[in-house]
């Protein structure tokens, strides 16, 4: 399988439609960026890579117009039932500019790194494309996993599900609940690790990784902040980072994208 089609068998799955139906929450970054930008994200906003709406709840209150897209038709429902207001279409972010072409946005956002489960080629295509439908004073927002010596390889331990063992020991239940845990957690994951690892590669500047996202169950295209800023400067953006959260190191950033002229 490709990588594509990896990733949208993932985000089709039951279980992750459920786990994105009860995301509700903003990261400080997307706070930090809509108060910033309060007057683009209060027009026209292109929300792609919605999930089943974590950050409508925050953009249809405030947005003159809103359109929210994604690729999986189960996620767009649920989106759908929740909201009473606003656009929303099952579409993959690939095919938008074109099949939005003539309409004007103040602002886009690609949020949660949902542009990362693309090619290389493809998401440096639809970042191209986008200006088409970014309004001159507009302002493009995404983010994207890192690529940097610091990241982790391999099939190893989410962070969360790591045995806090003195607690557990003051706490019998914990005691028989973090093993439980860690063999349900490795019996769903393995598996996926061993089907999907031989996709993994290695570029100049960017590298398809079979990280523990969806337990093992995507590949996701990292990149540099080097390479990143160069390819957004090619396409004529100006561009300023903002890391996920303000106070730890984030494996994730997000990139605030202005045309140059402006």
């Amino acid at each position: 399988m490709s990588q594509s089609a990896v990733n949208q068998a993932t985000y089709n799955a039951k279980t992750t439609v459920e786990r994105y139906t009860r995301l509700q929450a903003l990261f400080p970054a997307e706070q930090q960026i809509f108060d910033a930008h309060a007057q683009q994200f209060g027009g026209r906003v292109l929300d792609i890579g919605i999930g089943a709406g974590r950050t409508t709840h925050t953009l249809l209150p405030r947005c003159r117009e809103y359109v929210g897209i994604d690729f999986s038709a189960s996620m767009v429902q649920r989106a759908k039932a929740k909201f009473q207001s606003g656009e929303f279409l099952t579409m993959d972010m690939r095919t938008c500019p074109a099949a939005l072409s003539g309409r004007m946005f103040d602002a886009i956002l690609i949020s949660f790194n949902s542009i990362d489960y693309l090619p290389w080629e493809d998401r440096n295509q639809l970042l191209t494309a986008l200006r088409a439908l970014l309004h001159p004073c507009g302002v493009l927002a995404f983010s994207t996993h890192i690529l940097s010596p610091a990241t982790v390889r391999g099939f190893f331990l989410p962070a969360h599900l790591r045995p806090g063992w003195r607690n557990a020991l003051r706490n019998p239940f914990l005691l028989l609940l973090t093993p439980l845990r860690f063999v349900r957690w490795i019996v769903r994951a393995l598996p996926n690790r061993l089907r999907h690892r031989h996709l993994e590669r290695v570029f100049d500047g960017y590298a398809y990784l079979n990280d523990p996202g969806e337990l093992y169950g995507l590949i996701t295209t990292y990149v540099t902040v080097e390479q990143q800023n160069a390819e957004l400067t090619a396409r004529g953006y100006r561009v300023r980072r903002v890391p996920a959260w303000p106070d730890r190191p984030s494996y994730f950033e997000y990139f605030v994208c202005r045309p140059a002229e402006q």
